[in-house]
């Protein structure tokens, strides 16, 4: 049989849980004042509709906020302690990569509501996508720039009003994409270490990133 896969994403604004068995899940996300409570109901949801427990637990690890990604992981964590199973964490933007069906190079980007972006390019083929660069973080027309010279389609959360409006860019999926790409690379990840990527670097005064907003 299939793995059910959970997959828990609250790198961005929204908090998103998804469920995937073959072919069959559903994705669901709100945003509310008490981050931990939401994540929670919407785990109860995506429970109910699998009526199953889960064989593999996936969780985002960014690029996100420094607080949305260390809730998901202790959610993560939580369920994979409690029900014994697998926890893995996911590259957000390789996700997202893989989730277009375009054969032709991604650029992903995500601002980090400062002006500033992170972005990273990525083959194109296929469902089995390779970064060909580095997860970089610049100015907007740094990732432009990137998108017209590979003629790529660029996906990306959260932009700056500048490079919406310039590149047209398609939304970028959630947890079910998440959820998708844990189940096919569960193999790939399974003694992986989790290390989260923040949207912004850590200051010089604390190990903990400046970016501390839900």
């Amino acid at each position: 049989m299939t793995a059910l896969v959970l997959a828990i994403d609250t790198s961005g604004p929204a908090s998103q849980v998804a469920w995937q068995r073959d072919k069959e899940g559903a994705e669901h996300q709100a945003v509310g004042p008490d981050r931990d409570q939401v994540l929670w109901q919407l785990v109860d949801r995506c429970l109910g509709e699998a009526n199953a427990v889960p064989d593999l637990i996936a969780v985002s690890s960014g690029p996100g906020s420094y607080t949305g990604i260390r809730i998901g992981l202790a959610a993560a964590e939580g369920l994979s302690l409690g029900w014994k199973v697998a926890r893995i964490a996911v590259p957000t933007f390789l996700a997202w990569a893989e989730s277009v069906s375009a054969q032709a190079p991604v650029v992903c980007a995500r601002g980090d509501g400062r002006g500033m972006v992170l972005w990273q390019p990525f083959s194109g083929e296929g469902n089995r996508r390779t970064a060909i660069g580095p997860l970089s973080r610049g100015e907007p027309q740094a990732v432009v720039e990137a998108w017209r010279r590979l003629s790529a389609t660029l996906v990306g959360r959260d932009l700056p009003a500048e490079l919406a409006a310039m590149s047209t860019p398609t939304a970028a999926p959630g947890a079910l994409a998440v959820a998708d790409w844990a189940g096919r690379h569960r193999g790939d990840l399974k003694d992986a270490p989790f290390v989260p990527i923040y949207l912004r670097p850590a200051t010089p005064s604390t190990s903990r990133p400046a970016d501390d907003h839900g």
